[in-house]
């Protein structure tokens, strides 16, 4: 006859081997408080990791809306800049000439008093709501582009020209040319066909693929434009986003 198996008895084998479940609990315990102190300091921001804050501050309760004066944009859009601005104004030496001049049209903007930015806007927010209508391309979009590609206005390509989106003659284009700093820039006979020829410029050819998006998604609508090499302002879709929410033209995109 074979021996018999030893049988396996847990209050012996706890007595037995006491010390060595009580070190392994103690290390397990230690193992995971260490862990969830570490993912509470990942989620948690602390002293050296402040939270990261809106690149605008809220608007207050008391704070007016400016009414866009056309009868077919009854709608506001918000001017919230805090006095002395939110970003550092950058210096350059001149910011009216063509589209290549690198990072100077948000500068450029910047410089831009705030009353002269929000006028811009309400001139064109009626052409910009048609537009979107037509061609299904976000209203906010339309104006922010126009906003930043024309300094508000102020850049001699929509003076002289009455080019309000920095866009450039190409190898078909046919109409007016002005050339800036040896780049040919189209030129056109009023803002309206400016605006005209933006929303066919970015919605055939290389920029068909962005009518895919909804007209009210102007987040996709901006982060296209930037891959899609629109211009060569750096960070295009942040700067178009920063405009949009801030001056709340999304509101024109369900008008």
């Amino acid at each position: 006859m074979g021996k018999n198996k030893p049988t396996f008895r847990p209050k012996e084998f706890v007595r037995h081997n006491w010390f060595k479940l009580l070190f392994v609990g103690l290390a397990l315990y230690v193992f995971f408080q260490k862990d969830l102190s570490f993912q509470i300091n990942l989620r948690s921001p602390g002293p050296d990791r402040p939270a990261e804050e809106p690149l605008y501050p809220k608007a207050e309760p008391t704070e007016k809306r400016e009414k866009l004066s056309d009868a077919r944009a009854d709608q506001s859009i918000r001017a919230g800049h805090q006095a002395g601005g939110v970003r550092e104004l950058l210096e350059i030496t001149s910011f009216l000439g063509g589209a290549r001049k690198t990072g100077s049209l948000q500068a450029a903007l910047e410089k831009i008093d705030e009353e002269t930015q929000i006028a811009y806007l309400r001139r064109f927010a009626h052409v910009a709501i048609s537009e979107r209508k037509k061609y299904g391309i976000p209203s906010s979009i339309i104006l922010a582009n126009a906003l930043l590609h024309s300094v508000a206005g102020k850049r001699d390509l929509a003076i002289e020209g009455d080019n309000h989106f920095g866009l450039e003659c190409g190898e078909y284009w046919e109409g007016g040319r002005k050339n800036t700093e040896g780049i040919c820039f189209r030129q056109y006979d009023n803002a309206w066909s400016s605006f005209r020829d933006h929303s066919h410029f970015i919605t055939t050819g290389a920029y068909e693929s962005l009518r895919l998006f909804d007209s009210t998604d102007y987040k996709h609508w901006a982060e296209g434009l930037e891959e899609l090499n629109y211009s060569e302002e750096p960070e295009l879709a942040n700067t178009l986003i920063e405009l949009i929410e801030y001056f709340r033209l999304y509101e024109l995109d369900t008008k």
